[in-house]
């Protein structure tokens, strides 16, 4: 299964973070994009330290129209 997870912002960014980890352990493919608010919020909520991208399969800048 393939599953796109988009964090635009607000608070969803622990959300995701905690959804990438389970669906890593269920061998669930996850492709990851992050707002650029999305990572000004991460940086308060997560206290630098971000995960999200080695959890996902892969990862997209946000401004990638070509991503797949």
């Amino acid at each position: 299964m393939k599953v796109i997870v988009a964090v635009t912002g607000a608070s969803g960014t622990i959300y995701a973070k905690s959804f990438l980890k389970a669906a890593k352990t269920h061998d669930i493919e996850t492709h990851l994009i992050v707002t650029e608010s999305a990572e000004k919020v991460a940086k308060y909520e997560l206290n630098g330290s971000d995960e999200r991208k080695e959890l996902a399969y892969s990862t997209y800048d946000w401004t990638d129209l070509t991503a797949t």
